[in-house]
C-alpha cells in the first residue's frame, strides 16, 4: 500500500491508478493491459485516491501538498538558473581570446 500512497503523492492530479500483479502501477488501464501480456498473472486492481484519503497527507490542497509544490517549483526554478548560468559561462569562453598556435608566455620576471 505504500507504493500506492507515494503514487498518489507524486500525482496529486491523479484520481485512479492500475497496479499490475507484479506491482506496477499505470496512469491508464490500457498500459496495464498491455503490460499483463509479459505476465503469468493477468489481474489489475484499480486504486482510487478517495479509498485513500484519510491514509494520504499529501491530498490536493493539503498543507503537505502545498510544501511539496513549492520544492518542486523552488527546484525547478534552481535549475532554470543554474542552466541559464552555465550557459552565460558557454558564451564568455566562446567568446574569450584564445592563443596563437606557437605563442607561448611571456617570460616571467626575474628568471
Amino acid at each position: 500500500m505504500e507504493h500506492i500512497k507515494t503514487y498518489f503523492g507524486t500525482y496529486p492530479n491523479s484520481n485512479e491508478v492500475f497496479e499490475t500483479s507484479d506491482n506496477c502501477l499505470f496512469h491508464k488501464e490500457v498500459d496495464a493491459k498491455n503490460h499483463t501480456v509479459t505476465l503469468k498473472d493477468k489481474d489489475i486492481t484499480p486504486h482510487k485516491r478517495k479509498d485513500y484519503a484519510g491514509k494520504l497527507n499529501d491530498t490536493p490542497g493539503s498543507e503537505a501538498s502545498k510544501d511539496d509544490a513549492k520544492a518542486k517549483a523552488d527546484a525547478t526554478a534552481k535549475a532554470k538558473a543554474d542552466a541559464a548560468a552555465a550557459k552565460v559561462d558557454a558564451k564568455a569562453k566562446a567568446a574569450a581570446p584564445k592563443a596563437k598556435p606557437g605563442a607561448t608566455e611571456p617570460p616571467k620576471e626575474g628568471a
